[in-house]
């Protein structure tokens, strides 16, 4: 990589393909092991699962951009209406060649449900529908670690930055518990961080904001913000990500787990019900 830089229509595939360090990998190699990063990333054995496909959908649909979607024909199905005949997994493997997302009708309506309901929420609709850019890619160097960073953001919107998830709850209670899980944190500043480097400019708000896919109606929409614990959190763990990730590079040693004997400690919850069981024997 050259130079640090902001790119506004590098396909997808292509960005997938580079080898500078993005937030998926961050995230890898803090949730799982460096051994899975190098599996998935550095292999090139990304693959993407059919569970996607509606998220992506909804993003090209309430984004204007992105991979084109079009309608498994219902006579390819079975009687059923899966996809599990011949000709449905012909047509779907063809469709996914010529850079589409195949979709039954069902999950089409599912889609273009919730990507109104994004577009019609009253916070949510303008950060979509104002002036602003959508996935645009930057590219930067860690001089510290001296290793190449790349992110693709959704929406670039005025001071903010704007990424949009699917998911099954979309409720402060139901996205909170996707934030711990899929560290989405790490994302946030990961992002913060690369378009800093590539452009100088670093965007203090950061909107995730959340549509259901579960329904076709009353569909919930919800806008979040991380608290600045969450923030401290993914700084510690971003700089780990890139300590990992170099030390892979400069030795080619990628591991899973400790060669040592690890001790396991209980649970907090665990040790509340053993206490528990003992005020109540008592």
């Amino acid at each position: 990589m050259s130079e640090p830089r902001l790119i506004l229509d590098m396909p997808e595939a292509e960005y997938h393909a580079h080898p500078a360090l993005s937030s998926t990998g961050a995230k890898t190699l803090i949730k799982d092991t460096p051994a899975l990063f190098k599996y998935q990333i550095l292999d090139g054995n990304r693959t993407d699962k059919k569970a996607f496909d509606v998220g992506h959908a909804i993003h090209a649909k309430v984004l204007g951009i992105g991979m084109g979607v079009v309608e498994i024909p219902e006579e390819v199905l079975s009687k059923s209406g899966s996809t599990g005949t011949d000709a449905a997994r012909k047509f779907i493997t063809d469709s996914r060649a010529q850079g589409l997302i195949p979709l039954k009708r069902a999950e089409l309506e599912q889609v273009n449900a919730s990507a109104e309901a994004v577009l019609a929420h009253k916070f949510a609709g303008p950060l979509f529908e104002s002036d602003g850019i959508s996935e645009a890619t930057a590219f930067a160097h860690d001089d510290e670690f001296d290793i190449d960073l790349r992110a693709r953001f959704d929406r670039i919107s005025g001071n903010a930055m704007i990424d949009l998830k699917s998911a099954a709850d979309a409720s402060p209670r139901g996205f909170g518990k996707s934030v711990a899980t899929y560290r989405y944190d790490i994302q946030q500043e990961f992002y913060r961080e690369v378009h800093a480097r590539a452009t100088g400019e670093r965007f203090e708000r950061f909107f995730f904001v959340a549509v259901e896919t579960s329904r076709l109606h009353s569909i919930g929409v919800g806008v979040y913000e991380l608290d600045f614990e969450y923030e401290l959190r993914a700084i510690r763990d971003v700089r780990e990500a890139k300590t990992r990730y170099k030390h892979g590079l400069t030795t080619g040693e990628w591991p899973a787990y400790s060669n040592d004997v690890v001790t396991l400690e209980a649970p907090f919850w665990l040790r509340d019900y053993d206490m528990n069981e003992t005020e109540y024997e008592q």
